[in-house]
């Protein structure tokens, strides 16, 4: 992956947001999982909050469909 300078410093760690707690989540739907410099503790809750935004965005879009009217799949997501 390349990388502009936008997600990570030039030692490879995460850049902080000053303004929120979602480092570990990128611009355009990208997670930053393990790179916050905390070892496997920092990592194994980077994945949680990770896992915890995927499912929470995929409910919401459940729900939107199912107020449409629509089907969903695993395949349309």
């Amino acid at each position: 992956m390349q990388d502009d300078g936008e997600l990570f410093t030039e030692d490879g760690k995460a850049k902080a947001e000053q303004a929120s707690d979602d480092r570990w989540r990128g611009p355009n739907g990208l997670y930053r999982v393990g790179f916050s410099g905390r070892g496997l503790l920092g990592a194994g809750a980077d994945a949680l909050r990770a896992a915890a935004d995927i499912a929470g965005r995929w409910q919401a879009e459940v729900a939107a469909a199912a107020a449409g009217g629509a089907k969903i799949s695993s395949s349309s997501v």
